[in-house]
């Protein structure tokens, strides 16, 4: 029993690592999306100083605008759903921790047990060897060798 609570303990972790790894692949994607969404509108002040200086780049400049903009909002749901996302893997790994946990302490629970037995049948062979070393049916006690 204790063989297979350490394979499903050793599975726990390794399904534990790969939903830690799955998350921050979702972190990257997050940070990715962001700094699109940071470059576009720095991308957007670039354009309207050039707006600003040009005739011609003002009055292509509302186009680009609001393109832009849907591009931005665009990035923001897709921020949304990956957080969302995180939400949803964060509550995978407490789920898959928790039964790694529950194993852990399965096998803790054997092993203390197991000690107590290995314990008490030790003392019950001390009492046994100083019971027949100190029989007063046996006679006086003979020097040990």
């Amino acid at each position: 029993m204790k063989r297979t609570l350490r394979q499903l303990i050793r599975l726990s972790r390794q399904h534990l690592d790969e939903k830690r790894r799955e998350q921050a692949e979702i972190f990257a994607r997050i940070d990715q999306t962001q700094a699109q969404s940071e470059a576009l509108s720095q991308q957007m002040a670039d354009e309207a100083v050039v707006a600003q200086a040009d005739t011609m780049a003002r009055m292509a400049y509302p186009g680009f605008a609001r393109a832009a903009m849907d591009r931005r909002a665009a990035l923001a749901e897709q921020i949304a759903a990956l957080e969302r996302e995180a939400e949803a893997k964060a509550e995978e790994i407490r789920q898959v921790f928790e039964e790694a946990k529950r194993y852990e302490i399965m096998l803790d629970r054997q092993e203390e047990e197991a000690k107590r037995a290995a314990d008490k049948a030790e003392q019950a062979d001390l009492d046994e060897i100083g019971l027949t070393r100190h029989d007063p049916a046996a006679g006086p006690l003979a020097p040990e060798p």
